[in-house]
């Protein structure tokens, strides 16, 4: 069975455990869970295209499949947004 040595278990810029990045990402302004979200978004479609390529369409089926959901999920924390942005502090400090 080939390795996954392309998809690591850890992310090594960040030095907390999985769970503590989902805390923090939690917290941060709904603005930017957004445009993290576009980053995500644009790296699933990028990848889906590249097995695409390769022939691999199941795996690219699923991989914009799941771009596609994010789509839906960053529509809704925009919403989210929307209500919460007049009443935060909207400066770029924090």
């Amino acid at each position: 069975m080939p390795t996954c040595d392309k998809h690591p278990v850890t992310v090594k810029k960040y030095k907390g455990s999985l769970e503590e990045l989902a805390k923090d990402l939690e917290n941060l302004r709904y603005d930017k869970f957004c445009e993290l979200l576009d980053y995500l978004i644009l790296a699933y479609d990028d990848r889906a295209e590249i097995d695409a390529r390769a022939g691999r369409t199941v795996l690219s089926s699923r991989l914009y499949n799941t771009a596609t959901s994010l789509v839906a999920v960053r529509r809704h924390v925009n919403d989210v947004w929307d209500v919460c942005r007049s009443k935060m502090d909207t400066s770029e400090e924090k």
